[in-house]
């Protein structure tokens, strides 16, 4: 509780479980908040303390999400976000009255000025269900644009609507039960996705609207006072990932809740072992905790304000900036490219130091070592034989964004609301696939629409289990049934197909999916022909912890290292090798440590055109690497972050050189096996493997590092570098 005059936190509650959806009676004496998971309904008498009342219990499953209550705070309504559903609640009895089923994974409800209907976002459906409350069933369903989330009801009957996966808010007119209007809120005009807009406002007189775009971290500042007629008034910035907007009464000031905070913060010492298991929710040197939200109170801007605010936004924004001075392909793009096929090599959940610190090359840390040369031989030999990147950084926080990020440059609204409470322990909720997946095109669309042989092995979009493939490999998976159901032509040659090929090295391990891939690549050499682009999925670094039998995690690594070689080794010496680049990047860092960033990630740039013996230390993304690939390739940019980011041009020459590599043997036994002696062996017994990121990240983090550096070594504490820019740093 805020006061907003004072512009100090005055009472506050810790809550286990909440979500989106907080509803305050017209009195202002009562609010209700609704807890996700836990299937309630929180209440709350506001006075000069928050004192809690009884909840509202809802049926399992419900995971209830928006919030509306009527004038006379009677009825609240509900938003079942896995029920799919509006549910309606006598605020007398508790009980329910009675449900609609609306569409996908609804999101919010707001109601008529006449309170006859409500209005509920389907943030999986593109949609928005108009419910008659009388009736009590649903009228209408009005299609919008991709993940609307957040609605708002202006006086003179237009809906508002925030539409997540674009940079949209689309307008209903709700007499006539259509889109009027699509109103661009990013901060360039027909720039792709990437502005998540997901909050709205409206000033007391109705003329202004107030939009949050979660990930420019920028209020849209829009007149809509007249109908069909919005116009674009400028661009206030905010805090990190806003997510909430509001007007104080007398509409001087904008309030502004920003889901991420400020800036990251450095971690605190890592958990000791008697804390377990309660610590991953309290802890706070876990890295899901060091998201602290915060508020951000906002002088409503004059004209002259407002300018000087929006050219602020856009400064702040990379996107429509020219690529750094000197950062220019050293060779021909387009048809003249030299460099035809790129292979995209997916691991999981290592930083630079986790393998790299002990190279004396680049900027490394020994201390935070856990896989050093003895364990990664291939790994070392490359980054020295080729380019050693050390000042590569991933764009995602865990692997539940990672794999979107590494392949389609962005992560959703959806996807950034739902990780934090399962990463948190505080759900067992996980994301819908189809849901949790971005309206923009992954690098296999692109190529797709662009005509380009593709072949995906064991990587595909979202983390939802039901995404991933669960039939049996086989000697030959991709000549197994697409995932997504499209039945090949009779006359087209199955190594011709653009496919997500069946085979999960997660479960049969890195080598084994290794030999799979190269009988596919020999038989491209016999025919001469190879896709555009491979996607190749290597997650055995992730390990299995210490859990006894299975192998050690240096083992697993080892592993994973001889693979790569393996696969760097096959490419080389093959007819294609003068026309390819290798791309190696973690599908996250997965809260690691690193001593200069968490985010910090093993990255690998292998081709003919890279620069040998080489350490670029130039500041790279994960973007930024597909960015490079869709260059090379010929191919329009995903999203704002790869059309933003820095290509690796540094690390590329326009001199060939063309000799092979060979890959180096493993140095240790790869059947190395864990024992019920091993450090963290009980608990690692405990963690769910049947997946890779099913097991807590952090926690498995300090078993490796304790059973690597000994059980008496203290875990480094997590850290965070803040960036600035020296030039421009300078220029002020």
């Amino acid at each position: 509780m805020v006061d907003v005059k004072t512009e100090e936190v005055v009472q506050k509650r810790q809550l286990k479980q909440c979500w989106f959806g907080l509803a305050v009676h017209p009195d202002g004496k009562t609010a209700w908040v609704a807890t996700g998971a836990e299937d309630t309904i929180r209440v709350f008498d506001v006075g000069d303390n928050l004192t809690e009342g009884k909840p509202i219990a809802l049926p399992a499953k419900t995971f209830p999400a928006g919030l509306a209550v009527d004038r006379a705070g009677k009825n609240l309504y509900v938003v079942g976000n896995t029920s799919n559903s509006l549910l309606v609640i006598d605020l007398q009895t508790g009980k329910e009255k009675f449900r609609v089923p609306v569409g996908t994974h609804p999101y919010n409800v707001v109601l008529s000025a006449d309170e006859k209907t409500a209005y509920v976002s389907n943030w999986g459906a593109a949609s928005v269900a108009v419910v008659d409350l009388i009736t009590e069933k649903l009228r209408q369903t009005i299609t919008t644009q991709e993940h609307p989330n957040e609605l708002l009801v202006h006086a003179d009957g237009r809906l508002f609507v925030a539409n997540g996966n674009r940079n949209t808010v689309s307008v209903i007119d709700t007499a006539k039960g259509e889109v009027a209007e699509h109103i661009d809120v990013g901060l360039t005009a027909n720039a792709p996705p990437g502005s998540t807009p997901n909050a709205l406002c409206l000033s007391s007189d109705g003329k202004t609207l107030y939009v949050a775009n979660a990930d420019n971290n920028v209020l849209a500042v829009l007149d809509v006072s007249k109908k069909g007629e919005t116009v674009s008034r400028g661009f206030i910035p905010t805090g990190w990932y806003p997510t909430a907007v509001a007007l104080s009464h007398d509409g001087k000031k904008l309030i502004v809740a920003n889901g991420k905070g400020a800036v990251s913060k450095p971690n605190a010492a890592l958990v000791r072992p008697s804390e377990l298991p309660s610590w991953r929710a309290n802890h706070p040197g876990y890295g899901i905790n060091l998201l602290e939200g915060t508020l951000s109170v906002i002088d409503t801007p004059d004209e002259k304000t407002l300018a000087r605010y929006s050219l602020e936004a856009h400064r702040n924004s990379p996107y429509g900036k020219a690529p750094p001075e000197g950062l220019k392909a050293p060779f021909p793009l387009g048809a003249d490219c030299p460099i035809k096929y790129v292979i995209y090599v997916i691991k999981e959940n290592r930083t630079y130091d986790q393998v790299f610190g002990d190279m004396k090359e680049g900027n490394g840390d020994p201390h935070y070592c856990l896989f050093p040369e003895e364990v990664t031989p291939n790994h070392h030999a490359l980054a020295r034989q080729f380019v050693l990147l050390d000042n590569t950084y991933h764009d995602a926080e865990v692997s539940m964004d990672g794999h979107h990020w590494v392949t389609g440059a962005y992560a959703t609204d959806y996807v950034e609301k739902i990780w934090p409470a399962l990463y948190g322990g505080r759900s067992t909720r996980g994301t819908d696939g189809d849901t949790a997946n971005a309206s923009s095109p992954y690098i296999w669309h692109l190529c797709q629409k662009a005509g380009l042989p593709w072949r995906s092995y064991g990587e595909t979009t979202g983390m939802d289990a039901k995404m991933r493939p669960t039939e049996k490999p086989v000697a030959r998976p991709s000549t197994e049934k697409d995932p997504v159901k499209v039945e090949p032509k009779k006359d087209v040659d199955p190594l011709d197909r653009n496919v997500h090929s069946t085979y999960d090295a997660w479960k049969m391990g890195d080598l084994k999916a290794i030999e799979l891939w190269k009988a596919d690549f020999a038989e491209y050499e016999k025919r001469g022909r190879l896709p555009r682009l491979q996607v190749v999925s290597l997650p055995g670094d992730h390990t299995h912890g210490t859990s006894p039998k299975a192998n050690t995690p240096r083992a697993m690594v080892a592993e994973n290292d001889l693979a790569l070689g393996k696969l760097v080794e096959t490419v080389s010496k093959s007819q294609f090798w003068k026309e390819t680049a290798i791309f190696v990047i973690e599908d996250d860092t997965q809260d690691g440590p690193d001593h200069v960033d968490f985010h910090r990630s093993v990255a690998l740039v292998i081709s003919p055109y890279t620069k040998r013996n080489h350490v670029d230390s130039t500041m790279y993304s994960t973007s930024g690497m597909l960015r490079t690939m869709e260059l090379l390739l010929g191919l329009p940019p995903m999203t704002q972050y790869d059309a933003a980011a820095t290509p690796m041009w540094a690390s590329f020459t326009a001199t060939p050189d063309l000799s092979p590599y060979v890959a180096r043997p493993a140095r240790i036994k790869l059947d190395e096996k864990n024992t019920l002696a091993s450090f963290g062996a009980e608990r690692s017994l405990a963690m769910d493997f049947s997946d890779y990121d099913n097991a807590p990240m952090a926690e498995l983090n300090e078993i490796l590092w304790k059973s690597t550096k000994g059980s008496g070594s203290p875990v480094p504490p997590r850290r965070v570098a803040a960036f600035v820019r020296v030039k421009e740093a300078a220029k002020k």
